[in-house]
């Protein structure tokens, strides 16, 4: 069943990126196998308006006599914007289904936060940031900091207490959280966690301590896309002898690796050589998946000497 605070932060997320009018949202919400009336339709626009941000606002505009919706954020838009933004649809790329559980998880973890408690993981599956290394889940109960949104999925920034770490977690990695009535003191650990997430490209593990001066020669018709999103808070472009480069000052991750294959040829390390040798082992490992028949066997080979 959904219920009702997954329906409005459904609908939170279809018009953070869309213009959408009653009948889109209709329509969107039976993606979800919900049949919602024009009333409360309404009813839900009401509830989301009262829950937003202060820095976003939900915006009505009308095209061909009909009314649309959208979250505005920092700008402010123009009316031929507005007008324009209601040919806009979403292709739900990179989107993650948001469960109930997923839901409940959240808002389980936000209390312990709330309360400065620290909580208690049986298991966690799967490998999404290399982290899971470090877990240990009969020893080491985990402080959450802050709950982080990244390329459209939530993830626990926490402090493992055993290992005086810094991990980060998908939600959907943890099964079976219990809030203890240990305090965490999550306040104390915010700049510790942000100091972390600076030192890595995107929330990846990295594969040791160190950091990196990184440079990336880049094709022309990347400049200005590159230039125009946030990738890391060190990223700068120069022009160096009729060339273009990319430089970055962070750890190496799988995150790093992968973003760069995106690329496809259109990039070129320069350095370090160590990435250099990432990169060339990743995409030697792809040639012989290729070349091999028996079924593919799940690796990582970004995990430091520490943790493998």
């Amino acid at each position: 069943m959904i219920t009702k605070t997954l329906r409005i932060h459904y609908l939170k997320n279809a018009l953070a990126s869309n213009t959408m009018s009653y009948n889109d949202i209709a329509s969107y919400y039976r993606n979800y196998n919900i049949e919602k009336s024009l009333r409360q339709i309404q009813r839900d626009l009401k509830e989301l308006e009262g829950c937003l941000d202060a820095n976003c606002k939900l915006i009505t505009t009308f095209n061909n006599k009909e009314k649309y919706f959208f979250i505005e954020k920092t700008r402010n838009l123009s009316t031929n914007d507005k007008e324009s933004l209601s040919i806009i649809m979403n292709t739900n790329f990179y989107e993650p289904y948001f469960l109930k559980e997923d839901e409940e998880k959240i808002n389980l973890l936000k209390k312990a936060i709330n309360e400065g408690k620290t909580i208690k993981i049986s298991k966690i599956i799967n490998d999404v940031t290399g982290d899971n290394a470090y877990f240990d889940s009969h020893k080491s109960p985990i402080t959450p900091i802050k709950l982080i949104q990244h390329r459209n999925s939530y993830y626990l920034g926490g402090y493992l207490t055993k290992r005086k770490k810094i991990a980060f977690f998908d939600i959907k990695q943890l099964v079976d959280i219990k809030i203890l009535n240990k305090k965490g003191n999550s306040e104390l650990l915010i700049d510790k966690m942000n100091d972390e997430l600076k030192k890595r490209f995107g929330i990846t593990k990295n594969i040791n301590n160190k950091i990196y001066t990184i440079k990336i020669e880049i094709a022309p018709v990347l400049v200005t896309f590159i230039k125009n999103n946030h990738w890391h808070i060190s990223q700068k472009i120069k022009k160096e002898k009729s060339k273009n480069y990319l430089y970055l000052t962070c750890g190496i991750n799988r995150e790093l690796i992968g973003w760069l294959f995106q690329w496809m040829y259109n990039v070129k390390i320069v350095e370090p050589e160590i990435l250099k040798e990432y990169y060339s082992k990743s995409i030697k490992k792809m040639i012989e998946n290729h070349q091999s028949t028996p079924p593919l066997v799940y690796r990582n080979i970004f995990i430091d000497n520490e943790t493998s």
